[in-house]
């Protein structure tokens, strides 16, 4: 995903779905440790059964989109499993050959930086490069949540004195969450909306999955102030993308009185992580009504899943 970033997806792919076949394809051959032809048929097979995962779907808020990552993960599962059986993919999977059929000759219109996914390996695993989400929404709409949050924590701020917001980010964020949402919108649109994430969080004071309803998504008082917020590019928080994906959220209220907050590491980067009681806590909060107790356990295994014996035992919990 990296090598080909941004411009995969600016052609027209969601790489959680593509790359992360690849990715899934590797660890399932590692564990069920494949020789190196083994790895490399893994890989090519994954090619070969990765989803398209088409950016229309999410540009066009259709719920089918959240099926992206578990999607990738089974077929790139599958991938390796078929290597473990003989089955054979190409060994140019990636870069392709004279044929122009390989993934990044397919799925990206600009030339790959194949570099990026061997730098520095077996030093770094881009694993710890992973975030969590505090919120449920795109990544790239959680600079404005945050800002918007913390903005609320330091003074209260009554809604209906705002006359404007402006979000000012990188150029990515503005394709992807720069829409606003109607009342008939989906909740994915919701999530890919800097305008109602912005709006929700102002009002409520909270992110989570209350502001998902429709019946959140479609109040008036909501709809009201998500129009009132702009997203722009802002060139100097674009130029050190994807270092850092910095969001300014810029509160005109109807006295004159502007309210400023920038973001520059959202919470749950490896920067600002989110720690073990934090990501606990989250899965309490989306856990609702479940069994308490079971919920802890589920925790406690995962957090140690190292030192599980059977994987069977975390399934049967979920």
């Amino acid at each position: 995903a990296a090598a080909m970033h941004p411009y995969h997806t600016l052609s027209g792919f969601l790489p959680t779905g593509t790359c992360c076949t690849f990715g899934a394809a590797a660890a399932g051959a590692k564990l069920m440790g494949l020789d190196e032809t083994g790895m490399i048929n893994a890989l090519g097979n994954a090619g070969y059964l990765a989803p398209l995962s088409m950016a229309e779907q999410l540009m066009g808020g259709y719920t089918i989109k959240i099926v992206q990552g578990g999607q990738a993960a089974s077929a790139g599962i599958m991938a390796a499993g078929l290597a473990s059986r003989g089955v054979t993919g190409h060994p140019q999977v990636l870069e392709g050959s004279e044929l122009k059929g390989g993934f990044t000759q397919i799925t990206v219109k600009a030339e790959p930086v194949f570099d990026r996914i061997t730098d520095r390996l077996g030093e770094h695993l881009t694993i710890m490069d992973v975030y969590f989400k505090p919120y449920t929404a795109c990544r790239h709409t959680h600079g404005a949540a945050q800002a918007a949050l913390e903005l609320l924590k330091e003074r209260p701020i009554k809604t209906g004195d705002i006359d404007a917001v402006t979000v000012y980010s990188y150029g990515i964020a503005l394709i992807a969450v720069g829409k606003g949402v109607t009342k008939e919108s989906s909740f994915v649109t919701a999530q890919f909306s800097i305008p109602h994430v912005t709006a929700a969080c102002l009002l409520d004071g909270d992110l989570g999955p209350k502001q998902l309803t429709e019946k959140r998504i479609a109040d008036p008082m909501l709809l009201d102030l998500a129009g009132k917020v702009t997203v722009v590019m802002d060139d100097e928080l674009n130029k050190v993308y994807p270092e850092k994906t910095s969001s300014r959220v810029e509160i005109v209220m109807k006295n004159g009185e502007k309210l400023i907050k920038q973001v520059d590491i959202p919470k749950g980067d490896p920067r600002d992580p989110m720690g073990a009681d934090d990501l606990a806590a989250k899965v309490h909060r989306f856990a609702g009504n479940r069994d308490g107790k079971k919920v802890d356990r589920v925790i406690d295994m995962v957090l140690g899943l190292e030192k599980l014996e059977n994987i069977k035992e975390l399934v049967a919990l979920i």
